[in-house]
């Protein structure tokens, strides 16, 4: 079994206080099809993104998320903003566990609140959902 790759550098928030929580989904025709195509977290005032690709957990340091410029529902990315999801936005982050299992990747940050966000990766299907 393959190990896990991380591509780029896990930001350095753990202990510190989850700003903002935003989640780019895929749709098709208006049903979501992938609810976690990108993850962005806001700690001290940076943005970092998660994604997947393969066997990798890719992080990066960006700007802050848009609404991206779909010509079509047929198929669109649309942001979601849980600036208000007291369960993550205002906690602290904890710890932030990798764990791979068959052809699934999972990527578990535990909060302060004592809840948990799941972000997991189906390698054969190319998706990532939220668990909550």
């Amino acid at each position: 079994m393959k190990q896990i790759q991380i591509n780029g550098t896990e930001p350095d928030i753990l202990n510190k206080v989850c700003e903002d929580l935003v989640f780019t989904q895929y749709q098709e025709s208006f049903v979501v099809i992938e609810s976690a195509n990108v993850t962005n977290m806001k700690f001290n005032a940076i943005w970092y993104s998660l994604c997947f690709e393969g066997d990798s957990v890719i992080w990066r340091q960006g700007q802050e998320p848009q609404q991206a410029d779909n010509h079509s529902f047929e198929s669109c990315l649309v942001s979601v903003r849980c600036s208000e999801h007291a369960d993550y936005v205002g906690a602290s982050l904890l710890g932030i566990n990798y764990t791979k299992e068959n052809d699934s990747i999972k990527v578990q940050f535990t909060f302060s609140s004592g809840n948990d966000l799941v972000i997991e990766y189906n390698q054969l299907t190319d998706s990532a959902a939220v668990i909550c």
